[in-house]
């Protein structure tokens, strides 16, 4: 993200996120399919490596949705017999398994180029509704912004499940490359940036409104 437009910030990558997020549940699979194969494909150009271990981590979640749906949702049999899964489940499936895909393609997107400083400058920000119920909105920014740069960080080292379990029950804290030296108070958003990010939120509750009040058939 180039930080120098004078309409850029962290908070309005983050805001975007959750809107792809939520609209990925509302498309068709005609251009869910479409959407998911251009963001593996700009994951593939900038970081082919992250995509593939990204891909060999979910295949097992991924058939795993498929099975599940195949079996479980009413329909036409794939073979004559009672056990076998059905048309309509292996197609419902495989669309829930393009959207999970398409959350986290787009995550990488979301985490991809900004450090922990800046993650949190844009944490702080969505943030501001915690200070209206009185509760310290800089402690979950944080907290937050720091959970999601260890799990990026996580994702590319592939420690075994063994050393993960044991400094969980340990309560060890991962390693970090470098101390967080955090700004604060945080920079505050210009007038163009809170006019964009206004923009992106009200493109994000239009969405919720058409997913919380599906057009009739």
């Amino acid at each position: 993200m180039n930080t120098g437009h004078a309409w850029a910030h962290p908070a309005q990558r983050m805001l975007c996120w959750f809107w792809v997020a939520c609209g990925v549940q509302w498309m068709q699979p005609t251009p869910l399919c479409f959407g998911v194969a251009m963001a593996a494909l700009w994951l593939l150009w900038r970081t082919p490596r992250r995509l593939w271990q990204l891909l060999r981590r979910m295949r097992m979640l991924l058939l795993a949705i498929v099975l599940v749906y195949g079996w479980s949702v009413p329909g036409q049999y794939l073979w004559p017999h009672p056990w076998s899964p059905t048309h309509e489940g292996l197609e419902a499936g495989a669309t829930q398994g393009l959207r999970l895909l398409g959350v986290v393609l787009t995550l990488q997107w979301m985490l991809g180029g900004l450090s922990r400083e800046r993650l949190f400058d844009g944490m702080y920000v969505l943030a501001a509704p915690l200070a209206w119920l009185g509760l310290d909105r800089r402690r979950a920014a944080l907290r937050l912004a720091l959970t999601l740069a260890y799990a990026d960080r996580l994702l590319g080292e592939r420690p075994g499940w063994r050393s993960v379990w044991q400094a969980l029950a340990d309560g060890r804290e991962w390693d970090v490359e470098a101390p967080v030296a955090l700004q604060w108070p945080p920079s505050a958003l210009g007038a163009r940036q809170r006019a964009v990010l206004l923009l992106v939120l009200l493109g994000v509750i239009a969405t919720l409104l058409c997913l919380l009040s599906p057009f009739p058939s």
